[in-house]
């Protein structure tokens, strides 16, 4: 599986994100709100699905997922680093 734009998204709009730990995801680690879980357990999704929703911290960590994420995981950088595989 491939990185996932979904939660690169999310986080940019300030959301808790409920994610399964696999390969493509786990880039996110430096995301702030992302409730972790291991595929194919159902306790466990449904353990951290209950902990995003009962979460009280204020979400106030927009900037810096942001950032995060306009540093690390910004497309046009992808695509700049992509051309230059094919670059003769």
């Amino acid at each position: 599986e491939g990185m996932c734009y979904s939660i690169a998204e999310a986080a940019w709009f300030n959301c808790r994100i409920v994610a399964s730990k696999i390969d493509g995801q786990i880039e996110y680690n430096s995301i702030n709100y992302i409730f972790w879980f291991n595929d194919e357990s159902v306790d466990e999704l449904k353990k951290q699905i209950i902990n995003a929703y009962n979460c009280k911290e204020k979400l106030n960590y927009m900037n810096v997922n942001r950032k995060k994420l306009l540093k690390n995981f910004n497309l046009d950088k992808w695509v700049k680093e992509i051309n230059k595989i094919y670059e003769v």
